[in-house]
């Protein structure tokens, strides 16, 4: 759930081994993302189903939350815009959830334990790099401590971060990153809890007023979130 644009960076990829994380899930079960050349297996996901949020569902998550449908895509938009909801590299992999891996949370989470890896665990955000490293990212970061790399991305659609999944309508951080990766549906879902869990983001996509929008859901430095979904909101309304 970051304001950054993060899939434009060319930035030189820090090799991950494989090789250690698959001594524990070196089998067909789960969804695969290339990683080094490597097709990995995501213990922590669910194979997506195939199902898209619908005109349908926007309508009624409109109803639901009380704002116009085009501000709902809007925030959408802005968030994954032409990355979608689903990363998928190759003929051979699987469909994931996109993400972005966020390192400033993951050296929160680990008390910067692992900072001798700047790129996963650093106290400023950034950093971001392309979208085929956030995986390659979060895996690494998962090696170390599940929960906490599992937390520090931000999933799906609306690119939520894990750590809110109480908000989002979820028991555990896992719960809510299975659910997401089984249907884009359950990508609405999650947002329209999470919205109506913060009195502040409720009352500003009522009134799309994008600024205090984009200060609660993506922070202080939400670098010109508002102005991209105003933009955003005005080619849907």
């Amino acid at each position: 759930m970051s304001g950054v644009s993060p899939f434009n960076s060319d930035d030189a990829v820090w090799h991950f081994h494989p090789v250690v994380f698959l001594n524990a899930i070196n089998n067909s079960n789960y969804p695969k993302t290339p990683v080094n050349n490597e097709l990995i297996p995501l213990e922590f996901l669910r194979f997506y189903n195939g199902d898209t949020i619908d005109d349908a569902d926007y309508e009624n998550a409109a109803r639901t939350l009380q704002c116009e449908v085009a501000a709902i895509k809007a925030v959408a938009k802005t968030e994954t815009g032409s990355s979608g909801s689903y990363f998928k590299f190759e003929q051979e992999d699987d469909y994931v959830p996109s993400i972005l891996f966020e390192r400033h949370h993951f050296h929160r989470y680990t008390n910067g334990v692992y900072d001798s890896q700047p790129d996963i665990s650093n106290s400023r955000s950034g950093g971001y790099g392309t979208r085929s490293e956030q995986y390659q990212k979060l895996l690494r970061a998962y090696v170390l401590d599940k929960q906490a790399a599992l937390k520090s991305a931000s999933w799906g659609k609306f690119q939520i971060l894990a750590s809110n999944y109480q908000a989002a309508g979820y028991s555990s951080p896992e719960e809510f990153i299975i659910s997401i990766s089984e249907s884009e549906k359950n990508h609405l879902a999650a947002f329209i809890n999470f919205i109506k869990s913060n009195p502040v983001l409720l009352r500003a996509i009522r009134d799309k007023d994008w600024l205090n929008f984009a200060l609660c859901y993506n922070g202080q430095s939400q670098r010109g979130y508002d102005d991209r979904i105003r933009a955003n909101y005005e080619q849907y309304r």
